[in-house]
C-alpha cells in the first residue's frame, strides 16, 4: 500500500491511499510533474496533474519473485540506476524503459552479481556502490573507472552490510556498516578508523546545510560524525530508523520501519 498525505500546515488533511502490486516503494524520485517510484519488482509513476498511479513504462516487473529492488537513484544526465538482491547494479538511460547491467570485467569483483544495498553520486559525477558483505565500490569516470575498496583489505571488520553512504562535502564519503559503526572512505580509498557512534546506526543522512542526522534501532540523533559529537533528539518505538529526508521548513521525514513515517520539527526539536 501506498499513502499520499494532503497537508494542512504540517498536519494531515487527508491521505489517499494506493495498492501496489510490484511490492512496497524502496526509493523516491521527484520528477517535473509527478513522483517516479523505485519499488522492490517494478517501477510505479504518480502523476500530480490527474493524481492516478501507474506503471512506468511498458513492463510490469523489474525481477521475479527472487531478486527484489533495494535501492534507486536518479543521476545527473537522468539516467535511473537500480541496485538488486544478487544481480548487482543496472540502469534505464533517460528516454527509454530498458534495464542494462551495469558491468565492469574486473576479475576481483563481480559487480553483476553483488547484492547492492545504497548508491550514492557525489559532487564530480561518480557513484559510490555499497555492496553486502562486499565493502564499497566505486564508479568513477577517471581513466581506471570501476573500483572496488574492501573493508577487510584495510583491516576494518565488516558486520552484516554497508546499509548507508552520506557526503563528506569533501570528494569523500561516510559509510555505515551494519553492526560495525560508522568509517570514512576518502577519494583514494583510504579509510579511517571508527568514529564514535550511537549504538546499532543503520543511515546517515546530510542536509543541504551540511548538517547530519544519524538514524539508529531506536532514535534519531543529530551528529556530527568529525568528532563523534550526538544528542538524541526522539526516541521511536519499532524496527529501527531506515531513512531521513527533508520535507521543507526545518522538517524532517523520518521512516520508522514497521511503524510508518514521522515528521520532526528540526528548529524546535518537536515529534508531529
Amino acid at each position: 500500500m501506498i499513502s499520499r498525505w494532503t497537508l494542512n500546515g504540517l498536519h494531515p488533511r487527508r491521505v489517499t491511499d494506493f495498492r501496489s502490486d510490484v511490492g512496497p516503494v524502496m526509493s523516491y524520485i521527484q520528477r517535473t510533474h509527478g513522483v517516479l517510484m523505485i519499488c522492490m519488482y517494478g517501477i510505479l509513476y504518480y502523476d500530480e496533474r490527474t493524481a492516478s498511479l501507474s506503471h512506468a513504462g511498458p513492463g510490469v516487473t523489474i525481477f521475479d519473485k527472487q531478486v527484489s529492488v533495494r535501492k534507486g537513484i536518479a543521476n545527473r544526465q537522468g539516467n535511473l540506476f537500480i541496485g538488486s538482491s544478487g544481480r548487482g547494479l543496472f540502469v534505464m538511460r533517460k528516454g527509454n524503459h530498458e534495464l542494462e547491467s551495469v558491468t565492469d570485467g574486473n576479475p576481483r569483483f563481480n559487480l553483476s552479481a553483488a547484492n547492492v544495498n545504497d548508491i550514492y553520486q557525489d559532487r564530480d559525477g561518480n557513484l559510490w556502490v555499497s555492496c553486502y558483505k562486499k565493502g564499497i565500490y566505486l564508479i568513477s569516470h577517471k581513466a581506471t573507472p570501476f573500483r572496488a575498496v574492501s573493508f577487510a583489505d584495510k583491516g576494518v571488520r565488516l558486520g552484516s552490510s554497508v546499509s548507508s553512504i552520506a557526503a563528506d562535502g569533501k570528494g569523500g564519503v561516510w559509510c555505515v556498516v551494519q553492526k560495525a559503526g560508522i568509517y570514512h572512505f576518502s577519494a583514494d580509498g583510504t579509510v579511517s578508523g571508527r568514529v564514535s557512534a550511537a549504538e546499532s546506526p543503520n543511515t546517515l543522512w546530510r542536509s543541504a546545510d551540511g548538517h547530519y542526522w544519524l538514524g539508529t534501532e531506536n532514535a534519531l540523533w543529530s551528529y556530527d560524525p568529525n568528532t563523534g559529537a550526538r544528542s538524541c533528539k526522539l526516541q521511536v518505538q519499532g524496527w529501527g530508523i531506515n531513512a531521513i529526508t527533508d520535507a521543507g521548513r526545518g522538517i524532517l521525514a523520518v521512516s520508522n520501519f514497521g511503524k510508518g513515517l514521522l515528521l520532526y520539527n528540526s528548529e524546535f526539536s518537536i515529534n508531529l
